[in-house]
């Protein structure tokens, strides 16, 4: 019986006390509403006024991004090109096509260990070959070979012997002819300004864009970056691989030249030559198309260069179809240019006839 009283005692204090903890509950979170709504209003209207409207300004928010990632790809996309325009890595001394001699030296000491010999060899072949042809017309005739045979196949066996030991000075000098000319083309041509450099989109540019148009400007400006990148990376593996064309030309040459004196087979000699002159002449034609790049922009697309104006005009919605017109044909004109420095060997060898 005394066990039930005290149990029931000790419910009727806790139930006294449940109510006491949620009272002070409700006291401290009353205290810290009004202390937060104290803070706020010391602090001044602007300094949380601006902060709170750039949050609720959402779409303004995103179109500012969007802009500025835009222009951060046009502005690498240009930056590509204007480095892939310089035309000096095309050009250069033949010991130093790929900017050290270290490649050059390759090729000369496989030249005169390995092609050599076996020019001088193929050469005595051919002079062999000639001396069985005097001896069996002397055989048919019965009389002595003229003399002048004996002097021009002498005379024939030193030239090609000196121009075996020498082919590489020969070649070099080929080229050389080819190179003053990208010189005088990169003296005389100069490069067109195409575009705004440093482009920049700002809240306010934002404000009367459309989302849609934001989003079509961040497109275009991403296939811009893709097909710079792209024309850059086929500039150089063009400019490149003719290079190293003109060196393996270069380390075989005594070879075709120790043909050009014999009917059977100078014309091998004389196409190796061509091709030869038509890989230096590339060179050329590489550095013309370099340079009419940006007076084509300019020409087809917009003559005052692409720039902040054209790409507002497209976020915008403000002649749209303009804007697009000018962007697309930049593009146009730039996979142009590419396809152009692809076929510049094969257009060099249709102007030798190679």
């Amino acid at each position: 019986m005394n066990e039930q009283l005290t149990l029931q005692a000790t419910q009727r204090e806790e139930t006294k006390t449940v109510p006491l903890r949620r009272r002070k509950v409700c006291l401290m979170g009353t205290f810290a509403l009004f202390a937060a709504c104290a803070l706020v209003l010391l602090i001044p209207h602007p300094a949380y006024a601006g902060v709170i409207g750039d949050f609720l300004d959402i779409p303004n928010m995103i179109k500012t991004w969007l802009l500025q990632i835009a222009a951060t790809l046009f502005n690498t996309y240009f930056g590509v090109i204007n480095q892939t325009l310089d035309a000096r890595f095309i050009s250069g001394p033949f010991n130093e096509l790929f900017g050290t001699t270290e490649p050059y030296g390759v090729i000369k000491d496989f030249y005169q260990a390995g092609v050599i010999p076996v020019a001088h060899a193929i050469l005595g072949l051919f002079m062999l070959m000639q001396l069985i042809k005097i001896s069996q017309r002397i055989d048919a005739t019965s009389t002595l070979p003229a003399v002048k045979d004996i002097v021009f196949l002498v005379v024939t066996y030193c030239i090609l012997s000196y121009f075996i030991d020498n082919a590489l000075d020969l070649v070099s000098a080929i080229y050389g002819i080819f190179n003053d000319l990208v010189g005088n083309v990169s003296d005389k041509l100069q490069s067109k300004n195409w575009y705004e450099p440093g482009i920049e989109m700002t809240k306010d540019d934002a404000a009367d864009a459309t989302l849609g148009g934001c989003f079509l400007l961040l497109i275009f400006g991403l296939i811009s970056w893709v097909v710079g990148l792209v024309f850059y990376a086929v500039s150089m593996v063009v400019a490149l691989g003719r290079s190293v064309q003109l060196y393996v030309y270069a380390a075989f040459s005594p070879i075709p030249i120790s043909l050009l004196g014999f009917e059977e087979t100078k014309q091998i000699g004389i196409g190796y030559l061509k091709n030869f002159a038509a890989a230096a002449l590339a060179g050329v034609v590489m550095v013309l198309i370099l340079y009419l790049y940006p007076h084509l922009v300019t020409a087809l697309a917009v003559s005052g260069g692409l720039g902040k104006a054209e790409m507002l005009g497209l976020a915008q919605g403000v002649e749209t179809f303009d804007s697009f017109g000018v962007i697309i044909k930049t593009i146009a004109v730039l996979i142009t240019t590419m396809m152009g420095l692809v076929k510049s060997g094969s257009w060099a060898k249709e102007i030798l006839g190679a």
